[in-house]
């Protein structure tokens, strides 16, 4: 599967954060910091062990 990228937040568009187009299945991958603030961890609740929660930028939400 090639990934397009429909946003990202610098120009080098490898070690930034980024959404891409909808994927074969469906989908959309998302590129972020990972979350490590424990207060806000608690704040959402229950992650699965095979998730990862992740923040971007507003301007990228606005793609999703």
């Amino acid at each position: 599967m090639r990934l397009t990228w429909v946003r990202e937040d610098c120009g080098n568009g490898k070690t930034c954060p980024r959404v891409s187009s909808v994927t074969p299945r469906g989908t959309r991958i998302v590129v972020g910091k990972r979350v490590t603030d424990a207060e806000l961890l608690a704040e959402i609740g229950d992650v699965a062990d095979d998730e990862y929660v992740v923040e971007i930028s507003a301007s990228l939400g606005s793609q999703l």
